[in-house]
């Protein structure tokens, strides 16, 4: 009886210290997300004028959907990396 209650303690340990080994790339991941808005933000805050650049010819647009479908694939990626590791707890 005590090696089970040794083994789900290990058990549960093991899967904390995944799950906080998960935590920093899980941030890392929102934080690249963000970046791409938070640019055209500072750039309409400097006067760049990036929604007209990414709006206002084809050329911003297709930029800004080829960048909307590689963030989205790349979030789908990192996400799929994360639960990969989860998975082995």
């Amino acid at each position: 009886m005590e090696e089970l209650a040794a083994t789900l303690d290990d058990d549960g340990e093991a899967a904390a210290a995944i799950a906080s080994a998960a935590a920093g790339p899980r941030l890392t991941q929102r934080v690249l997300a963000g970046l791409p808005l938070g640019g055209v933000l500072v750039g309409q805050l400097i006067g760049a004028d990036a929604v007209a650049v990414l709006l206002g010819s084809a050329l911003g647009i297709a930029c800004l959907v080829a960048g909307a479908v590689l963030m989205v694939l790349g979030m789908l990626w990192s996400r799929r990396m994360i639960q990969a590791v989860e998975s082995h707890a």
